[in-house]
């Protein structure tokens, strides 16, 4: 069934939002505008529940408490679009949904209790929560599970090529021979370890007013111990706490994230190069789906368009994070303003690079090796095994083995019959030059299949 054309497709500025929005739906919930105002009401409601069930204000029947949640939960796209009503004469976000929540409780038995919605706190105190809530979600439910998928499809690949001896480069010139399973074993390697620092990475946030001294709260609750207080109140979010902050929480923690994601990206941009070359070579076949057109003139295009796009959106994708990153990390005195128009680009950064991964897995999914043309390759020049040649003339004393066998070699390519008549050129004994003579370029690969685990 083909797919129907949403009309906002062809309107939207960004390709996040237009070309790519199918494959960028589920980042949705998480950094939309209205999935962050959505969460500004549950971080408002939680901290109102907190203080009541702290014993700070009155107490709340099930019934409110059912209600409170029910606020949150059922939190609507009309309801967004009244908190963006209410910022067209606050020009304020977080205000806005402080006097959203005050027309909500007008009606109800909260209508005492709404001087206590936001008391004592600052817009960050909001949204620093906020937006590490929804940055860990997404990195959860949407990244890590495709970081996953081509961490498992890479694994699988080096496991079952492990043995196919190929032509290994170095300098983009023919080295020595390796294996495809263990060249690819090597990013599976390096992803792993990302993921790895993902998973343990951890996020923190500060509850303690406009500059980080919980001044406001101090005056509306002297017994408390505030900073304990907070603390409770923020590892209710999963999160880990800061004591010392300016109105803004360090944002190490994003920076981290970011950091770790441009690592990945740059790991997989590699791969994704490598891969490409494999296919210009013809070493890796493309399966060609019926209908697909890969030139607009030539008939015979089959192009490797997703290592291409992918390629292309992950180096956007880290532009976006270096981006974000150097901008997140300073802040002027106690707080500017510049920080957070550039934190609201954190899902483009997320989007660019899901748009990546699931490229990149489409693309795995569309080849194999072709075992004759790389076999073929890899014995049209013996000369691969002149490294061989001089680490066994060396054993067996010869001080000027490398020379010797380097001048052979600019003589041109050698054929299998070359390769014996090098061989029987030198005195060696039996044995090495037996060992020498059953040597074939598929065979030169040390422990490059046996290492893949």
């Amino acid at each position: 069934m083909a797919e129907q054309i949403d009309e906002h497709k062809l309107t939207a500025i960004s390709p996040v939002d237009g070309r790519y929005g199918r494959l960028t739906a589920p980042l949705s919930p998480f950094f939309s505008e209205f999935a962050l105002i959505k969460k500004r009401v549950e971080v408002e409601l939680k901290f109102l529940l907190y203080l009541s069930e702290s014993r700070l204000i009155r107490g709340f029947t099930q019934k409110e408490k059912a209600y409170l949640q029910k606020l949150i939960s059922d939190f609507s796209l009309r309801d967004g679009l009244m908190v963006k009503k209410i910022e067209n004469t606050t020009h304020h976000d977080v205000k806005a949904v402080e006097y959203f929540l005050r027309e909500k409780f007008q009606k109800s038995s909260f209508k005492g209790t709404i001087p206590y919605l936001h008391i004592g706190l600052t817009s960050e105190d909001i949204n620093n929560i906020c937006w590490r809530c929804l940055a860990q979600e997404a990195l959860i439910k949407v990244l890590l599970p495709e970081l996953l998928s081509i961490h498992k499809n890479l694994r699988t690949f080096a496991r079952t090529y492990r043995n196919l001896a190929m032509l290994g480069r170095t300098h983009g010139q023919a080295a020595i021979p390796t294996t495809m399973g263990k060249e690819v074993a090597v990013f599976s390697q390096r992803l792993e370890a990302q993921i790895t620092s993902l998973k343990t990475l951890k996020f923190s946030a500060k509850f303690s007013g406009a500059v980080g001294g919980w001044n406001a709260l101090c005056l509306v609750f002297p017994s408390v111990n505030l900073p304990a207080f907070s603390r409770r109140f923020v590892k209710s979010f999963g999160l880990e706490f800061h004591v010392l902050t300016t109105q803004i929480a360090p944002n190490d923690d994003i920076v981290e994230l970011l950091q770790t994601l441009e690592r990945i990206n740059l790991v997989l941009i590699n791969l994704n190069q490598d891969l490409w070359r494999y296919v210009s070579d013809g070493w890796l076949i493309q399966k060609s789906k019926a209908g697909q057109v890969g030139s607009s003139t030539m008939p015979q295009k089959v192009n490797p368009i997703d290592f291409e796009n992918s390629e292309g959106n992950l180096f956007f994708a880290n532009g976006i994070a270096t981006t974000i990153v150097s901008k997140i990390a300073i802040s002027r005195l106690q707080r500017d303003l510049s920080g957070s128009t550039v934190l609201r680009n954190l899902g483009v950064a997320f989007a660019h690079s899901l748009v990546g991964y699931l490229s990149l897995l489409k693309g795995l999914d569309n080849i194999s090796p072709d075992k004759e043309k790389i076999v073929g390759e890899l014995n049209s020049d013996w000369r691969i095994l002149a490294e061989a040649l001089q680490v066994i003339l060396r054993k067996e004393g010869d001080t000027k083995a490398f020379e010797k066998v380097a001048a052979l070699t600019k003589k041109g390519i050698w054929k299998q019959e070359d390769w014996r008549e090098v061989v029987e050129s030198f005195r060696l004994t039996a044995k090495s030059k037996n060992l020498l003579l059953k040597l074939r370029p598929e065979g030169y690969i040390g422990l490059s299949g046996k290492i893949v685990k």
